[in-house]
């Protein structure tokens, strides 16, 4: 879905808690996993979060946040309290009435969620364009993801993924 706000939201405006129990899964996680590259036709509702704050109402709206695809287009993040298992929502810049809610998660609140996965592995960060240090349980899968020539049979396939010819 898609959230549009009916008034104007301030920088820095928090919602929130909302405690983790009540999500199917991990909202890091909810948040990766609806990641695209384009944002999708899909309806969208029109709704004031601020009405919608209190933990059972906020619910109802953070549920249908699509994520944003860079940086400029964030206008809310998710911060994430491990300790107490709640999730605040906060406002990264002024959003205008009629303007999407797009959502990005703080890059601390996704580590220890990956933490094992990227064990030792070095990543290229799109969402930042770096490449950083992760950790190494995984190495052989990760080489094969990011040199997808290694498992092509044809030489156009080698040549062309290879990094000589692009």
């Amino acid at each position: 879905m898609g959230m549009i706000t009916t008034n104007v939201l301030e920088e820095s405006l928090s919602f929130g808690p909302l405690p983790t129990s009540l999500m199917i899964a991990e909202p890091a996680y909810l948040i990766a996993q609806t990641t695209t590259d384009r944002l999708s036709e899909l309806p969208t509702i029109y709704a004031d979060p601020k009405r919608l704050s209190d933990p059972i109402r906020l619910i109802e709206w953070v549920c249908n946040l699509r994520c944003a695809r860079c940086p400029s287009e964030q206008n809310m993040e998710l911060i994430y309290c491990h300790q107490l298992s709640q999730s605040f929502y906060r406002t990264t810049r002024r959003i205008e009435a009629g303007e999407e809610l797009l959502i990005w998660f703080r890059r601390q609140d996704l580590q220890p969620l990956v933490t094992e996965y990227l064990n030792n592995l070095y990543i290229s960060e799109a969402w930042i364009g770096h490449t950083v240090k992760a950790t190494d349980l995984l190495q052989k899968d990760y080489e094969q993801f990011v040199n997808p020539h290694k498992s092509f049979n044809t030489e156009y396939c080698k040549l062309y993924y290879d990094g000589k010819k692009y």
